[in-house]
């Protein structure tokens, strides 16, 4: 092969992958990768005004523009008219979902740098924002990007991890509790299932009482150790349990009583006898206190004087006849 031909292959390649590029993010020609056209229609039918219509469709012509995946704008745009949301509320899902796509199309590019492989840019785009709604900045992904690197992984397995830390964020775990675990993950090479379940390790870890600074050293060298996680973190619960200090403080025994056997509430034993077999004896001349029984203090209810008894009466009782009438003068 001469070599004006090989120069000309190779400009034709070069060629074949800028168009490539170009399709990927929009058209060859800069061109918006949605039908305006369309979108204009639907949109006034759906009560937009023309200022809320040309707003709508300037957020995605711009994210085309920069190489931003349109197509999941406009999906967010078609899913709150399929809502019946208002158009300030549509605008507003709108820009914060370009903004987003924007903050992690930086982190792609620092990963770029950094030699992190990009293979399906628009999904590994749409997940990294996903984190960042979230709660997860962009320096935390930004601190997953050396241990992809160093593996050898892409953007994929990082916008994955990333949206663990957020799963993890909304659960109450920050990053500061979670990013080394998943940059030691990353470093594994680990996959999407095994990202997955570090959501559950955590969670059964924190039922389990141990303490997160703990459970994320665990965690960092049962990964690199290539160890069984949840059976790690089980046996990490009774070490837990045997560490942790007693409630009662010093020389006392669950329950209130004393080291030595003592029951709380118990009397004091009596003195022994020097030869142990029973109570010493009690000095000469020593009698006991005859005890008095106490008065007892008189009842509130004392009955008082009974009624004798009534005699019962049976049969009819007899009429005791009185005075009778004289009769009467004819």
């Amino acid at each position: 092969m001469s070599r004006n031909g090989g120069c000309r292959r190779t400009s034709r390649l070069r060629m074949a992958g800028i168009v490539l590029a170009a399709l990927t993010c929009g058209s060859a020609w800069g061109e918006p990768a949605f039908d305006a056209a369309d979108l204009r229609r639907l949109l006034g039918a759906r009560g937009f005004s023309a200022a809320q219509t040309q707003a709508a469709l300037a957020t995605l012509k711009n994210a085309s523009a920069r190489g931003l995946p349109a197509s999941v704008l406009e999906a967010r745009l078609r899913e709150g008219l399929a809502r019946r949301a208002t158009p300030d509320a549509i605008l507003r899902v709108l820009a914060d979902r370009a903004t987003g796509l924007a903050r992690a199309e930086e982190v792609a590019r620092r990963g770029a740098a950094q030699g992190v492989r990009v293979r399906d840019r628009d999904s590994s785009l749409t997940r990294l924002a996903d984190a960042l709604s979230m709660g997860v900045a962009p320096a935390d992904v930004a601190g997953l990007l050396p241990a992809a690197s160093r593996a050898g992984g892409d953007l994929d397995g990082v916008s994955r991890a990333a949206e663990v830390m957020g799963r993890l964020a909304r659960r109450g775990f920050p990053s500061s509790d979670t990013g080394d675990v998943l940059q030691a993950a990353l470093a594994a090479g680990w996959k999407r299932s095994q990202l997955d379940g570090l959501v559950d390790v955590f969670e059964r870890a924190e039922g389990l009482g141990i303490p997160r600074d703990r459970t994320q050293q665990s965690l960092v060298e049962g990964i690199r150790g290539g160890k069984d996680l949840a059976r790690l973190v089980a046996a990490e619960a009774p070490a837990n349990a045997a560490s942790a200090p007693a409630a009662s403080g010093a020389g006392t025994v669950k329950g209130g009583g004393s080291a030595h056997g003592d029951r709380p509430g118990a009397r004091s034993a009596a003195p022994r006898s020097p030869s142990g077999r029973g109570p010493a004896a009690r000095p000469p001349g020593h009698q006991p206190a005859p005890r008095t029984p106490a008065a007892r203090p008189p009842s509130p209810h004392t009955p008082g004087p009974r009624m004798p008894p009534r005699a019962p009466t049976r049969g009819p009782v007899p009429r005791t006849p009185g005075p009778r009438m004289p009769p009467p003068h004819h």
